[in-house]
């Protein structure tokens, strides 16, 4: 085990795990994501985000914002984004704070991570759709794939 307060090796959740336990009973259920000092991570409570030096909780997701997050979140501009398994959106909330600032409806269930570039969010939903959304307001990018199989 490394020194602080989170783990090397061990569980990949670390203390979000213990803090998703200690918050409402619940597992996280996402790997971390470590941006400036802060650790997001989700868990059937919400997504959280908490101090990488002391594993305070610096904030937890609006309940019913989001549920559950089965994907780790990504984090870029000031933003921190997560799909939903079970409301089929993408949600957009401030780093800093927590709150909501936009969300985005798929056609399905959202549960691979979702990746930043450029200003733009890619990321999948089950039934085989990937979209580009603009990052900063949740808006569509004229550019939707469909996988289809070909067997």
């Amino acid at each position: 085990m490394g020194a602080g307060p989170y783990p090397a090796g061990g569980r990949s959740s670390g203390p979000c795990r213990s803090r998703g336990r200690a918050a409402g009973g619940n597992d996280t259920i996402s790997k971390p994501v470590v941006v400036d000092g802060r650790v997001y991570c989700g868990s059937h409570a919400g997504v959280y985000a908490l101090d990488a030096a002391s594993g305070k909780v610096l904030w937890i997701t609006p309940k019913g914002a989001v549920w559950p997050p089965y994907n780790s979140p990504a984090v870029a501009d000031g933003l921190v984004y997560t799909g939903s398994g079970e409301d089929s959106h993408l949600h957009a909330f401030e780093a800093t704070n927590g709150k909501p600032r936009w969300t985005f409806a798929t056609d399905g269930e959202v549960q691979g991570a979702p990746v930043v570039a450029n200003g733009t969010i890619y990321f999948g939903s089950l039934t085989g759709t990937m979209y580009a959304v603009n990052a900063k307001t949740g808006g569509k990018i004229p550019a939707e794939y469909a996988h289809t199989d070909s067997g």
